[in-house]
């Protein structure tokens, strides 16, 4: 018989410490899927915000140049035009 039989505290450790590492492996499965949940959403989220802000800079694009031809249709100048007024300053 080996130690770990002949003496029922190492025998009540052993036990213990085998238990304390299968759940210690359990949560580090479950924080690693967690994990790898929240990252998988933050992609998606940030991919459709990227697509937004795409379809967002196409559109005043287009009404820029639309309101550009519309200003020089009726001035018959570009130079007549106004320059649009620069972006607010973001918060201090």
């Amino acid at each position: 018989m080996n130690e770990t039989q002949n003496n029922p505290s190492n025998a009540a450790a052993k036990k213990a410490l085998d238990d304390i590492m299968t759940i210690g492996k359990a949560w580090a499965r479950h924080g690693l899927t967690v994990g790898k949940m929240a990252l998988e959403t933050s992609a998606t989220t940030l991919q459709k915000t990227a697509e937004l802000l795409g379809h967002l800079s196409q559109t005043l694009t287009r009404e820029g140049e639309a309101g550009a031809a519309c200003c020089q249709a009726k001035t018959g100048s570009e130079a007549a035009c106004p320059e649009p007024p620069p972006p607010p300053a973001p918060p201090a």
